[in-house]
Parts: C-alpha cells; sequence; structure tokens
C-alpha cells in the first residue's frame, strides 16, 4: 500500500513540476498532477484514523478537494486566459516544498542525516550552558533505504534522557514551505535571497531552542512531554511562524500577494462562469 502511495505522489510531483517550470509548453501537466497531489493526502486518512487523530485525517481528507479546485481554476485559466497567480503559486509551492521533503521522508539514510545534524546541534547548544548530552545510536527502523512503514520512522535517542529526536523536531517540514513559496513567487532573485535568508535558517535555528528547551523542561525540571513538548513546544513554534511569515510578506510581498490570488480565486473563476 506504502509503495502505491509513494507511486501516486512522485507522479504527481513530477507533474507539478513540470508544468511549472515549463508553463509555456507543459501547463497542462500540473493540471494533472496537482489532483494526483490531493489523492496522496487522501490515502494518508486510513493511517490517521488509526492513529486515533482525527485533525490530520480531517486535513489530510482536505487534500484532494482543494488541490483539485487548484488544479480546476488553473484549466479555466488557460481556456479564458483569466491570468490568475493563485495556481501557478500553488503548483510551484508544492513542487518546491513537496519534493525534497518527501524524498527525505521516505528514504531513512537522509532522514537519518538530517536528524543526526539537528540532534547533534540541540545537545551542543545545552552543552554551552553546563548541561551534557550526547547522542545514541540512529535507529532506521525496517530499512535505511525506504520508508515502507510510517510508524517506522528514523530516530535518535538522547541520553540519559529518554527523548528521541525525529524529523518532525527538524522543522524541515515548515523550512521547505517557507523555502517553498519564496521560489515559487515571480520577484527578483536578489529579494529572493533576503526572504530565504530571513527565514529558512532562522526557523533552523529557532528550532534548535526548542528542542533544547524541551530537553532541559523534561530533563532537568521535570515537566510531562505533554506540556513541554506539545504545549510550550508546540506554541512556541507556532508563534516564531507567525512572526517570520509577516517578514516575509514585509520584505517580499509577491508572497503576500499570490496567498491573496489564492483566496480570491474563486471570485474570478465563478463570476466568468455565471457571465457565460
Amino acid at each position: 500500500m506504502v509503495w502505491i502511495q509513494v507511486i501516486v505522489l512522485a507522479i504527481g510531483i513530477v507533474l507539478t513540476g513540470a508544468g511549472f517550470l515549463f508553463e509555456n509548453k507543459m501547463r497542462s501537466l500540473r493540471i494533472i498532477g496537482m489532483p494526483l497531489v490531493g489523492c496522496y493526502w487522501l490515502l494518508q486518512v486510513p493511517y490517521f484514523l488509526g492513529e486515533q487523530d482525527l485533525v490530520n485525517a480531517a486535513f489530510s481528507g482536505l487534500g484532494l478537494p482543494l488541490f483539485g479546485y487548484i488544479a480546476y481554476a488553473d484549466l479555466q485559466d488557460m481556456k479564458e486566459e483569466l491570468e490568475l497567480e493563485g495556481p501557478r503559486f500553488m503548483s510551484g509551492l508544492v513542487f518546491y516544498s513537496s519534493g525534497p521533503y518527501f524524498l527525505v521522508y521516505y528514504i531513512p539514510i537522509l532522514s537519518g542525516v538530517i536528524i543526526y545534524l539537528v540532534a547533534h546541534n540541540s545537545v551542543g547548544l545545552l552543552s554551552l550552558f553546563g548541561h551534557s548530552y550526547s547522542l545514541g545510536s540512529i535507529d532506521y527502523g525496517a530499512s535505511k533505504w525506504f520508508l515502507s512503514d510510517p510508524s517506522h520512522f528514523v530516530s535518535i535517542p538522547i541520553i540519559p534522557t529518554r527523548l528521541d529526536i525525529v524529523l518532525s523536531c527538524t522543522a524541515l517540514q515548515s523550512m521547505m514551505i517557507f523555502a517553498g513559496a519564496v521560489l515559487a513567487v515571480k520577484a527578483p532573485w536578489n529579494r529572493k535571497k533576503i526572504g530565504f535568508l530571513l527565514t529558512v535558517p532562522v526557523i533552523y535555528f529557532l528550532n534548535l531552542i526548542r528542542n533544547a528547551g524541551v530537553i532541559y523542561m523534561e530533563d532537568v525540571m521535570g515537566l510531562s512531554h505533554n506540556v513541554a513538548h506539545h504545549t510550550i513546544g508546540k506554541g512556541w513554534s507556532l508563534v516564531a511562524l507567525i512572526i517570520l511569515a509577516f517578514i516575509l510578506f514585509r520584505h517580499l510581498p509577491e508572497v503576500s500577494d499570490a496567498l491573496n490570488g489564492v483566496m480570491d480565486m474563486h471570485k474570478i473563476v465563478f463570476s466568468r462562469q455565471k457571465q457565460h
């Protein structure tokens, strides 16, 4: 089943990327690719329901309607030349963010490198304040080359605690989303570089602080994992990402304009349909 999901995802990302990068000749490919990526998310619903994760199950279930709607708006744009920026931006965002992320996610040896780097830097940050921790051996799960079971994810134990660093602790997903947004918009490269530097490296560093803080709060202060990680850690992350989003919008307003274009697509597409 996992292989089917990965094949659907890979085809969807490749078609979406080709339609984005070569839109003058291959734009129609992203109209096929985006719904396929949505199908991948729909196929994740049973897994999340099995984990009793109703929030992620709901969001995954919305993937196909959302991406299908974007593909439909893109198709209408092709037919009637509506000059919509929203579908183009979303296809670029999906390509640039999902491609690298899922490549790392499904190849444990790649995720192991990133997890080790983040874990090493996190305990290194704690050592600056006199707290000594070390890393255990990387647990790749069933295989180093393919994640056949999402529940057997790569992890590195923090010794002498009971805590592990996994891929979700690296903030890779957040960094890829911000990087993808920067790359997907039409803007001068100089300002894109500034937008990238103001967000992606900052997310990495702030995440190290979060990891170090969670380790300290649980191991030294004795707080529960629910309070330290789920409440304080995730709350800190949400506030930081919101602030960084506003910073990105300030220095690269094309991202904000593109997101507004996504929100306003229905006004243009459906108003034109009524006219016909």
